[in-house]
């Protein structure tokens, strides 16, 4: 039987499908379209998905077709009302799908088109899928089904998982268009006007992205004078307009659903919650989820993890959900500088999320980085070697990685690697000392920056980070007996890897 079947190959999709090709997880990606998307859609990605994708040994491709924006910038009556730093990559979305294609293509994965998902039925055990595609109608089953089939879900659909949201719908408008004008190319920036909003976004070569939002809403597809004449009443000066390469609009309501998941189905991304085009959430958030499922479905399919495990995508995606619905809103609404500085956060450098709550996550307050919150990244000297690496680098596989921090030789290091036993398929320890006097290090910290971060400057700690970059579990080490527990209890019938298969 195969692991999962992936419905939808836009970024969230291909972001999945990635990821479980790379933990070993059979995997089929399907899409009803029969071409793969020609259109820019979204067109920033934010630092965090720019890290997952170095994880993803992708990072370096994504980097060479994006473009860098280091602030964001909003003016009011000509002038600069709000500027916040950011770290941001504007890349079309067809181009990111191109590039997560490829790299899919690479581990034997394709993306079967033209292929549409029927009707499903499930129970403990497996999901039956019914197909129709070129071949005609088919059926299947699965392990797991993942919906990434955007807004108009059809496995959100079949699972009859409500959809709701705010009545008030906001009206957009894109275009990708060259622009010569004096606006730095490193930035990006928002005209704001009473009831309207222009924002111009840099691309790679000449082009700007530029997107419109009108409270009134649009009567038709705007055209380059929509545009000129927006950008003009937002201060903006400039000497002349290409031809369009893109033209779009709609209207979009924040909706999200009721349950990201049902049973052995899952939703994500736009299948299960949508935001404002401005700074591309929707794109961000989905590949957040992508991130957050493929690991847990992985460590289940081939370990053997508890239900716990997996019930956690939906608490802690959930929870995302609701929050960015509560917080993201109309930048034409924002009104004062304080909320639009809030809003300017939200959508280009996104919310701090946390996952404190999660049962995927050992209770108790530490000193920070707390358990639930995203670990920081530190560069570290292999033992030995001499060779760079990161704590990022590090995370990049299946298993948790534990970091322990000490200043000598420990014998609750001993104990502890040797009651780990078995979890070693779950969990790779490195011992992080500060320089190579302490025997069995691993990794080196000479200038004490990474010992800092953690705050590990005291007695022996230990860190426990999830695949996904977040803090699973730390204290004392002397306390390492809370961290067996809480290992045990999500993997106490881990078993042997699966076959990692990935033949549909």
């Amino acid at each position: 039987m195969a692991g999962t079947l992936v419905v939808g190959a836009g970024p969230t999709g291909l972001v999945l499908a990635l990821q479980l090709a790379r933990y070993g997880v059979p995997v089929r990606l399907i899409d009803a379209a029969y071409t793969p998307t020609v259109e820019s859609r979204a067109a920033v990605l934010h630092r965090r998905r720019l890290q997952l994708f170095e994880r993803m040994e992708i990072g370096e491709a994504v980097l060479e077709l994006g473009w860098p924006c280091r602030r964001v910038v909003a003016y009011s009556d000509r002038k600069p009302v709000v500027s916040e730093d950011a770290d941001l990559l504007t890349l079309p979305q067809n181009e990111l799908e191109s590039a997560l294609g490829e790299r899919l293509r690479a581990l034997d994965v394709k993306v079967e088109r033209g292929v549409r998902l029927v009707h499903l039925e499930q129970d403990a055990a497996k999901v039956r899928v019914y197909l129709r595609g070129p071949d005609g109608e088919t059926s299947a089953e699965y392990s797991y089904v993942a919906g990434c089939d955007g807004a108009e879900s059809t496995v959100r659909h079949i699972l009859d998982i409500p959809f709701a949201g705010p009545q008030h719908a906001a009206s957009f408008a894109m275009a990708d268009v060259a622009v010569d004008v004096d606006l730095p190319r490193d930035g990006i920036a928002l005209f704001l006007a009473p009831g309207n909003v222009a924002a111009m976004l840099p691309l790679r070569g000449d082009l700007w992205r530029i997107i419109l939002e009108r409270a009134s809403g649009f009567d038709a597809m705007p055209s380059l004078d929509d545009f000129r004449s927006a950008l003009y009443l937002g201060g903006v000066q400039a000497r002349g307009y290409g031809e369009p390469r893109w033209l779009a609009n709609y209207r979009t309501t924040r909706r999200r659903v009721a349950a990201m998941a049902k049973g052995r189905v899952f939703l994500a991304g736009d299948a299960a919650h949508v935001h404002s085009p401005l700074g591309a959430l929707g794109m961000n958030v989905g590949i957040a989820d992508a991130e957050n499922l493929a690991w847990k479905l992985a460590l289940t399919y081939r370990h053997g993890a508890s239900e716990t495990l997996l019930g956690s995508y939906r608490t802690e995606r959930e929870a995302v959900a609701m929050r960015l619905s509560r917080l993201t809103g109309s930048f034409a609404a924002a009104g004062a500088n304080r909320k639009l500085r809030e809003r300017l956060r939200e959508a280009f450098v996104g919310p701090q999320i946390g996952y404190a709550r999660s049962a995927a996550v050992s209770p108790g307050r530490t000193p920070p980085p707390q358990p639930g919150t995203r670990a920081p990244d530190g560069v570290l000297i292999r033992a030995g070697g001499g060779a760079e690496t990161s704590i990022f680098a590090l995370a990049s596989s299946l298993r948790h990685l534990l970091l322990i921090f000490t200043y000598r030789r420990d014998q609750f290091v001993h104990e502890l690697l040797v009651a780990l036993g078995r979890l070693g398929e779950i969990v790779e320890t490195c011992v992080v000392a500060r320089d190579a006097a302490i025997g069995g290090a691993h990794l080196l910290d000479p200038t004490g920056a990474v010992f800092r971060t953690y705050g590990a400057e005291g007695e022996p700690q230990y860190v426990l980070i999830r695949p996904d970059t977040f803090v699973a579990a730390r204290g004392a080490l002397r306390d390492y007996r809370q961290l067996l527990a809480y290992l045990r209890e999500l993997y106490e019938n881990a078993e042997a890897p699966a076959a990692a298969s990935r033949t549909p």
